[in-house]
């Protein structure tokens, strides 16, 4: 495969792009910045560039948050953040609420979360039965938050 070296920009914002989806904020900020520093006005890595800064600030507010109250603010984020039509952005899109943790889901806000990842990921195996047990779960536990994200999962 010969490579275009003219497009290195795409090839770079494509790897930002990727590792935001993987919320590697460091090596995404890398990528963007790299195309920046030859191409001061390339739209995409300024986005890229904004979007790490808007994700970066979302979990780090989180970090000091409890039980629903820390998934209602993620979950107003996310419908907050301007997604783009790309396919990368589509993709990152539907990644954000996928992320394992690697933790024990021993607090609140954890069994939310874990409750919000198993329901979008039953959904997308189209794992009916599976899919209607965790978003129960959820309901259960957080009504605001199951709200927002039936609310969430219309939009996409």
């Amino acid at each position: 495969m010969q490579l275009n070296l003219f497009q290195w920009d795409r090839l770079e914002t494509g790897h930002g792009s990727a590792c935001l989806a993987r919320l590697d904020f460091d090596r995404a900020r890398d990528h963007f910045a790299r195309v920046l520093v030859g191409l001061p006005g390339h739209q995409a890595a300024r986005a890229g560039l904004q979007a790490v800064k808007y994700w970066e600030q979302a979990f780090r507010v989180l970090t000091g948050m409890q039980g629903e109250a820390a998934v209602t603010f993620f979950w107003q984020r996310l419908r907050e953040f301007s997604f783009g039509d790309s396919a990368v952005d589509r993709e990152l899109r539907a990644k954000l609420p996928l992320v394992e943790q690697e933790i024990e889901p021993d607090t609140e806000a954890a069994r939310i979360y874990d409750l919000l990842r198993r329901a979008e990921r039953t959904r997308h195996r189209r794992d009916h039965s599976a899919m209607i047990a965790a978003r129960r779960g959820l309901q259960a536990l957080a009504p605001r938050v199951f709200a927002d994200y039936l609310q969430y999962v219309r939009v996409d």
